[in-house]
C-alpha cells in the first residue's frame, strides 16, 4: 500500500530556490503529503518563503552546514516516508514520477538510494564525485545522521534499495562552493575545512582544464 510522504527541506539563505524546490515536489507527495523546511536562521526572507509555501517551518539556529539539524527535521515528519534535499538539489522528473510508487512498504525496503547528478557552474563534475548515491527516501525512523558533515547515515535494518531511474541534481556555483568553504567554519571542526578546501580547488582546477589531477 502507497503511503504519502512528507518532504524535509533544509534551507540556509536561499529563497527563490527554495519556492522552487517545494513547488516542483509537492505534486509527487500523495493525497496526505507535507513539506517541512527547517530553516538555518535565515536573514533573506526565505523564512517567509517557508512560511507562505511549506506546510510547516522552524526555525535552527545557524551551524553552517545541515547535518546537525537532520535527525531533527526528520523527526517532525507526519507520514511514515520521508523525502529530503537541500535547497540546492532538486529532482528531476523521472524521479518524481516513481517517488510515489517508492513509498509503499509492501516491497519490504526501507531506505532508497537515488542518483545525484553534481553541477559547478553548469558542469557535470562526475569525474570527481564519481556515482554520488544518497539516501533520501527512507522509512521515519530508519536514519540516524552524525553531526559531522559530509558523512553517511547509520541505517536501522538491511532492506535497501537502489533506484537507477532519474536524480536529484545538485547544482553549485564556484562561488557558493567557497562560501559554503568559509560557513563550514562555524562547525569547528578543522579537518573538514581542509578537506572542504581541497574540494574547492579540485573543481577549479577541473573547470579550467577538464581533467583530474591524480591525488584530488
Amino acid at each position: 500500500m502507497r503511503d504519502s510522504v512528507t518532504f524535509v527541506v533544509f534551507c540556509r539563505n536561499d529563497k527563490d530556490r527554495l519556492r522552487t524546490l517545494i513547488e516542483t515536489v509537492r505534486p509527487h507527495l500523495g493525497k496526505r503529503g507535507e513539506v517541512i523546511v527547517v530553516d538555518q536562521s535565515s536573514d533573506d526572507g526565505s523564512f517567509e518563503v517557508a512560511c507562505e509555501f511549506a506546510d510547516r517551518t522552524f526555525t535552527r539556529t545557524r551551524k553552517g552546514y545541515p547535518d546537525p539539524d537532520r535527525n531533527w527535521g526528520y523527526a517532525q515528519a507526519s507520514n511514515p516516508w520521508v523525502f529530503t534535499c537541500d535547497t540546492d538539489e532538486l529532482p528531476d522528473e523521472k524521479l518524481l514520477r516513481v517517488l510515489p510508487r517508492l513509498a509503499d512498504k509492501s516491497h519490504g525496503a526501507r531506505v532508497f538510494w537515488l542518483k545525484r547528478k553534481n553541477l559547478v557552474d553548469g558542469v557535470d563534475i562526475f569525474p570527481i564525485l564519481k556515482e554520488d548515491w544518497q539516501p533520501r527516501l527512507f522509512v521515519k525512523g530508519a536514519l540516524q545522521y552524525s553531526d559531522r558533515m559530509h558523512t553517511h547515515p547509520r541505517i536501522d535494518g538491511p532492506m535497501q534499495m537502489w533506484v537507477d531511474t532519474g536524480c536529484i541534481v545538485h547544482e553549485r556555483t564556484m562561488t557558493q562552493i567557497a562560501g559554503a568553504s568559509k560557513n563550514r567554519a562555524l562547525a569547528g571542526d578543522p579537518e573538514m575545512q581542509a578537506k572542504e578546501a581541497q574540494f574547492g580547488q579540485a573543481v577549479k582546477s577541473f573547470l579550467a582544464t577538464g581533467t583530474v589531477t591524480e591525488g584530488e
